[in-house]
């Protein structure tokens, strides 16, 4: 696959669809999702979560992955600390029970408070503790050697499925060759 740097790129006047562009609103070729329907991590880490009656209940600290599939379970949403001083306890929401907001800046979760972890926990049939977070973590080869680590995932919203991954092998790797995307 091309990487979001190609020539054609830096004219400014490319019509051809790149791995991890993101800003084209031409549609994917044939057989590759259409953004619209990929969500990637870093746009959801970080946005915050609002009740129904528009309450914050926090931001999204982190996207959370099944310990066993390639799959997106849920997120940790940290409802921040109580005047400044006081760590409350993050909270854990299954990825279905999100609703992006007609502005597409943050989330809307059903209710008015965090959902309780056992909710969640027996929608799952695993413990929250049990879920991974990608981001940062190290990436091999099928030989057992090191390549990179996990940049960024991305995903099918709707049903948690990763559809890609993007490997950065550190800053000069990045800077020299730019970031490997494995399907």
């Amino acid at each position: 696959r091309s990487d979001s740097r190609g020539a054609c790129c830096r004219v400014g006047s490319c019509s051809r669809y790149h791995e991890g562009a993101g800003r084209s609103t031409r549609s994917a070729p044939f057989g590759q999702p259409e953004r619209s329907r990929v969500a990637r991590v870093s746009s959801y880490n970080g946005r915050e979560v609002f009740a129904e009656d528009g309450r914050t209940l926090g931001r999204v600290k982190a996207v959370l992955f099944h310990a066993t599939e390639a799959r997106v379970v849920g997120v940790q949403v940290d409802p921040g600390s109580v005047m400044g001083v006081v760590d409350r306890k993050p909270g854990y929401v299954l990825l279905p029970d999100l609703t992006l907001t007609e502005e597409r800046t943050a989330f809307r979760l059903a209710g008015s408070r965090l959902p309780k972890d056992s909710a969640g926990e027996r929608a799952l049939g695993f413990s929250w503790d049990d879920s991974v977070i990608w981001h940062r973590m190290p990436v091999h080869a099928a030989d057992g050697d090191e390549v990179g680590t996990v940049h960024d995932v991305e995903f099918d919203p709707a049903s948690g499925e990763v559809t890609s991954v993007r490997v950065s092998t550190g800053a000069i790797g990045d800077a020299a060759v730019g970031r490997l995307t494995v399907p």
